[in-house]
């Protein structure tokens, strides 16, 4: 049973306005960005959607926005579900005020008639993303894939964890996130679960440290293959790590830019990121914290 210690933050927002896109669609390559903005056109006028009602998330936290079209809106902490309320005022848009869990997140959607095929679906909980997502995906009891297939797939990663370190923090309760850099999932862990598993194609980045994956079917429709990088090192390296203003726009991470110290062997970063998350307060002030943390074995480093 979900306890008033778990203390995680939720936003999902599922909208049908095609035109919203453009209010959060924002990459680093910028064939990337004239790519997706082709295909959200192509996707807006050419395929069939509106017959499966799509829906769109932006974020919940914008200043007040309208919105013609059904959609829902999810978050457990008072506050930030208060300035939701406030932003998302149109009774069009669903608001609840609970817990994302792998274990509740299906009957959620299903609780609000959430589409099996959204045009997109973003999640950013600051936590166990991961597990929360991989549920959504798999059946809980069989382990085969559901029915849930958006068109797009947008996460936060954790922009510190570089390529090839496949992280993710498990789903454990309770679990209170306390600020440190113990949250979420690498990369390489989304990519790995997203198009490895799900048959995803990596587009690029949003605002940074989101990641923007695309259906592979829809990528061969809107002849999106192949037009720009489609792996983890070269997305996190061009839309992260080598940016000239990234310590002005994430200055709380100085303190682990040593994790991608290029001179620094994989084993060695592996190691590093290990020793510091096992001190970090997350894990310590949380009895049940847990994560998984690998090297890809399938990766040539660059020389």
């Amino acid at each position: 049973m979900l306890t008033g210690v778990l203390l995680i933050q939720a936003t999902i927002i599922l909208f049908a306005n095609y035109q919203l896109f453009p209010w959060f669609i924002q990459t680093n390559f910028h064939p990337v960005s004239q790519c997706i903005q082709n295909c959200l056109k192509k996707l807006a006028y050419q395929l069939d959607y509106p017959l499966d009602s799509p829906w769109v998330p932006g974020y919940a936290r914008m200043p007040k926005t309208s919105c013609r079209s059904f959609g829902i809106a999810i978050e457990l902490q008072e506050g930030f579900y208060a300035k939701l309320k406030e932003n998302l005022p149109a009774s069009n848009i669903a608001k609840v005020n609970q817990a994302l869990e792998p274990h509740t997140v299906q009957h959620i959607f299903r609780a609000n008639a959430v589409p099996q095929r959204p045009l997109l679906f973003k999640i950013d909980i600051d936590g166990y993303d991961y597990p929360v997502v991989r549920a959504l995906f798999l059946h809980p009891l069989n382990n085969c894939r559901t029915e849930f297939e958006p068109a797009f797939v947008m996460v936060e990663m954790n922009e510190k964890v570089p390529p090839p370190i496949n992280f993710y923090t498990r789903y454990r309760v309770p679990y209170a996130y306390t600020g440190d850099h113990l949250y979420g999932a690498s990369i390489t862990a989304w990519t790995r679960l997203l198009s490895y598993e799900f048959g995803y194609v990596l587009l690029g980045t949003y605002d940074w440290n989101n990641l923007m994956y695309i259906r592979y079917d829809l990528a061969q429709h809107l002849k999106l293959l192949y037009q720009f990088p489609h792996n983890s090192h070269d997305v996190w390296f061009h839309g992260y790590w080598n940016r000239p203003e990234r310590d002005e726009k994430f200055p709380w991470n100085k303190n682990v830019t040593y994790w991608s110290d290029s001179n620094t062997t994989l084993l060695t970063k592996n190691r590093n990121i290990e020793n510091y998350l096992r001190s970090t307060r997350t894990f310590t002030e949380n009895i049940n914290c847990s994560y998984f943390i690998d090297v890809e074995s399938l990766y040539l480093e660059q020389r």
